[in-house]
């Protein structure tokens, strides 16, 4: 095959793509992760924290390895087909399927061309900043944020400068492309989101959306671990920002939800921006969730959302966009910590009837009891065909949407139905000794469990407990904190669900 999926599958960074991972599921591969009885020591390096996700092209999948370099795996089986060693790759590389070459960032600030089939280096270029943040390609250009900030544009071809854009603060985010207003998007340390013409590098607009400042908190607001996303056809940039635990509920309704937020600008964690000017497009009814740490800032520990799921955004038949986010909606009545819901958003007036901008509709997407989401263990979500993915800490939860129907998704009560499809559990380990006979060949058990969790049927990614992983526990390393969650994700390519964990680690599903 020679279909590709670029980080986060486009340059709008919409997490969407059209293949349907229909079932039934199979165990393909794992790579980087458990050995051949499911073991923690097939583990033979740790990845990159942060922003060090994984693309395919070709039918093969290009992986980021910090200190280790680069590897280029065979999609279908997990094999190596070569591996690039010159320098530390700890970012998100691009791939052009038009050249079939590879762009690799390297940590020191080289951008390396290389032939996607072999790795030969086919051309440099060097910014001379350290790079951290993913690349962008489109339209035969690069767009490179370097740690200072700064965002070059690189000609693909000629790996020359087209222009330099310097935003005055540190980079916060990846760049993201509006193929509709020809513009590149960003988010950097100061809490502005900053919006470059792409021709030319001169800046279009600036705008801080949110009341908070970066001496706050000990500079824990921020737009870290997350990236822009363009709903061209809506002329928004979704930005999200890193707001801390809020333990009262925002309402029951849209409505109650919306005049909430209105009230407590401080508490707005997902702005939808203009593209054209960076004016508030609406405000999204989404309240701070995520997932939940404990950092320690002046000598005291703070609840705080380490990070929140980025939304998805999906194109209809009929040429409307669509956003898909959990939010939080005290409906039925839990505590705080069970008051999430995956959600649709419309993004105008129009699209479902009865609906306004930045309102959700309710989608059935349960986690450990029958109805919620978990608010306080929300991670990263994206969308393949009809197919919802949740990353979870200890799972990958996934729902197939069935009907869409307007007069769906009003409340709890008429939520937009959808198909459970088989879980896949990061570790089963029980509380009395790890499981027997586990079947290393399959990696599917039942029942499946992790510690006090229990899952029923399930994929399992290892077996027995993990010993560099404690995730809630910033304390402990070297996985603890935020960064221990940062690059878990997973995508649908080329007949394959690819499941990146925060290690490094991919394990590899087949689907029909």
């Amino acid at each position: 095959m020679t279909g590709c999926r670029k980080p986060l599958h486009d340059a709008q960074h919409t997490g969407y793509t059209p293949e349907e991972p229909v079932g039934p599921w199979s165990y393909a591969w794992s790579w980087n992760g458990s050995d051949a009885q499911g073991k923690e020591t097939g583990n033979f390096y740790d990845g990159p924290r942060r922003d060090a996700r994984t693309v395919t092209g070709h039918g093969r999948i290009y992986v980021p390895s910090g200190a280790q370099g680069f590897y280029a795996l065979n999609v279908h089986t997990g094999d190596e087909l070569w591996h690039f060693e010159p320098a530390a790759v700890s970012a998100t590389p691009a791939y052009d399927a038009a050249s079939d070459s590879l762009f690799a960032p390297a940590s020191d600030g080289t951008v390396y061309k290389l032939n996607a089939d072999t790795g030969a280096v086919l051309g440099t270029f060097d910014t001379q900043q350290a790079i951290a943040r993913p690349l962008l390609l489109a339209e035969n250009t690069l767009f490179v944020v370097t740690t200072d900030g700064q965002l070059f544009s690189i000609d693909a071809n000629r790996m020359q400068p087209n222009w330099v854009y310097a935003s005055g603060a540190a980079g916060s985010t990846p760049a993201a492309y509006s193929a509709l207003h020809k513009l590149v998007v960003y988010g950097t340390g100061d809490l502005y989101v900053q919006a470059v013409d792409a021709a030319t590098g001169t800046l279009r607009w600036k705008v801080k959306p949110t009341p908070r400042t970066t001496d706050e908190m000990c500079g824990m607001y921020n737009y870290d671990y997350r990236w822009p996303v363009i709903a061209d056809a809506a002329g928004i940039v979704f930005m999200r920002l890193r707001n801390p635990w809020n333990a009262e509920s925002a309402g029951q309704d849209n409505a109650e939800v919306q005049q909430y937020l209105i009230a407590h600008p401080e508490l707005q964690s997902l702005f939808a921006l203009n593209l054209t000017d960076g004016s508030p497009k609406f405000i999204p009814n989404i309240a701070p969730d995520g997932s939940d740490q404990r950092p320690t800032c002046n000598g005291a520990t703070a609840l705080f959302h380490a990070i929140s799921a980025a939304p998805v955004v999906k194109t209809l038949p009929e040429g409307k966009q669509v956003a898909y986010i959990p939010f939080r909606t005290n409906q039925p009545p839990y505590d705080s910590r069970w008051d999430a819901t995956m959600g649709e958003m419309v993004l105008d007036d129009d699209t479902v009837p009865g609906y306004k901008a930045g309102e959700l509709r309710f989608i059935q997407f349960a986690s450990e009891i029958p109805t919620n989401m978990i608010t306080d263990e929300i991670h990263t979500i994206s969308m393949a065909g009809s197919t919802i993915f949740h990353h979870h800490v200890f799972d990958v939860q996934s729902y197939t949407i069935l009907d869409r129907s307007p007069d769906l998704g009003s409340s709890f009560a008429a939520m937009i139905p959808t198909r459970a499809n088989p879980l896949i559990v990061r570790w089963w380990n029980l509380l009395n000794g790890e499981p027997s006979n586990p079947d290393a060949a399959t990696h599917f058990g039942n029942p499946v469990e992790t510690g006090d969790r229990y899952y029923g049927e399930a994929f399992w990614i290892y077996q027995g407990a993990l010993q560099k992983e404690m995730v809630f526990n910033p304390d402990l390393p070297p996985l603890g904190g935020e960064e221990g969650s940062a690059n878990r994700y997973v995508y649908v390519s080329n007949g394959m669900i690819i499941v990146q964990g925060p290690r490094g680690d991919l394990f590899a599903l087949r689907h029909s």
